[in-house]
């Protein structure tokens, strides 16, 4: 079983139409080798994997001997001398096939294991992206913001000195409260750091410090890019969570065959040795037996509850697929959105309001236009790089929960 992918792992082709050039530390890349190894939710299903591969040996085992001693209180008088003590040992053999029926169906649910760790760390990567774009996101928002915030600065000189020769006074109130509205948009934005950073940290197995956010991640220019809808919905048949529900299948027939045989009788194999004082002879007897299967009400239940369970982990199967179907068409429509957006932005709305801008600035500065409409030009362009930004994250966003759902992890010992 591969379960030495926790160690010294490497991400390979799965994240590479997500990872940006650099050897810098804090990368996607970076982290995710980080939490694949620390993150102690993984941890701890991990070594619940291992230990369910132990349980296969303990099932398929036989029952101990048991040895039993009698010391004789009231003697039994014999034709050779009384019977002073008797020692006899016996071993219980169950019905053919039943222990190897449970070691099967231990060594099947410790696949099953396997196949949701694989699920949880497929989910642990998905929510270190999703908090890394959102992190990436929180840096570009800030860094625009505080562009904006160093225009409005630049402004006010300007906007005193038209006050000064007898100019409209509005115009420096207004600008004034642009000024403090941005100051307050970067506090919030800045604040916001601290919990994003801190559901990050914990992510990657990191105790979060306030004091110490995490430094901002690059977001990343290019837009990632998807296959086609057939390919991925035919990838998804692959996920571990579809894999799990089909062990869980074999599982509940070999359970189901298990109860079968629960009727049939255990055999218990025995000697006996009884010592006789003096020069008497001692006796040893062989013992056979076999248990007595009365509950027929008990058995019969068994086999219907193994029926209708192995019934449901077959409904199992399909529902899960059906509901990483339902995730898939989810996150494919969020990826073309995203990217219609960003088209949109970048082809027109952000053109136009750059161009705007520059001819409201000119018009400004001839006093042909207000500070008012210089406000609103910039105001439109810094809303405009948002909502780029905004759609670019989204873009990456989905792209990664796309993978998520179609692509195995490839890991290989670094």
């Amino acid at each position: 079983m591969r379960l030495f992918f926790l160690f010294n792992i490497i991400i390979g082709a799965f994240m590479a139409p997500l990872l940006y050039s650099g050897d810098r530390e804090g990368t996607l890349e970076d982290y995710l080798r980080e939490a694949l190894a620390a993150n102690p939710e993984l941890s701890a299903q991990f070594d619940r994997v291992k230990a369910s591969r132990q349980i296969g040996t303990q099932m398929g085992a036989l029952p101990d001997p048991k040895l039993s001693y009698t010391e004789f209180v009231s003697r039994v008088q014999t034709r050779t001398g009384a019977q002073e003590r008797a020692v006899s040992l016996t071993q219980a053999f169950p019905w053919p096939g039943k222990l190897t029926l449970r070691e099967d169906i231990a060594d099947q649910s410790a696949q099953t294991a396997f196949y949701r760790f694989e699920a949880t760390q497929r989910q642990v990567i998905r929510e270190i992206g999703l908090g890394y774009f959102d992190y990436a996101f929180l840096a570009e928002a800030t860094r625009v913001t505080k562009q904006n915030l160093s225009l409005l600065k630049q402004l006010a000189p300007t906007v005193d000195e038209k006050v000064r020769g007898g100019g409209d006074l509005s115009a420096s109130l207004r600008l004034e409260v642009e000024l403090t509205k941005t100051e307050d948009q970067l506090q919030t934005l800045e604040e916001q750091r601290n919990a994003l950073s801190s559901r990050l940290a914990s992510l990657l197995g990191r105790t979060p410090d306030l004091d110490s956010p995490l430094p901002f991640p690059a977001m990343g220019s290019k837009v990632p890019q998807i296959g086609s809808t057939d390919s991925l919905e035919a990838a998804v048949k692959g996920h571990p969570l579809i894999e799990a529900a089909s062990s869980g299948v074999i599982t509940a027939e070999l359970a189901e065959q298990l109860s079968r045989k629960s009727p049939l009788p255990d055999i218990n194999v025995g000697a006996n040795v009884i010592d006789i004082g003096g020069s008497g002879d001692t006796a040893v007897g062989i013992m056979v037996g076999v248990s007595i299967p009365l509950q027929f009400d008990k058995y019969r239940a068994e086999k219907i509850e193994k029926a209708e369970l192995a019934s449901a982990a077959r409904a199992d199967v399909e529902s899960i697929r059906q509901k990483l179907l339902a995730d898939l068409h989810r996150t494919i429509q969020a990826w073309r959105e995203a990217d219609k957006r960003l088209q949109l932005y970048r082809d027109k709305l952000l053109p136009s309001a750059e161009q705007a801008l520059e001819v409201t600035n000119e018009s400004y500065r001839n006093d042909k236009a207000s500070v008012t409409d210089l406000i609103d030009s910039e105001r439109t362009l810094l809303e405009l790089r948002l909502m780029y930004q905004r759609a670019l994250a989204s873009a990456h966003k989905a792209a990664l929960e796309i993978r998520t759902l179609t692509e195995p992890l490839s890991i290989s010992k670094k």
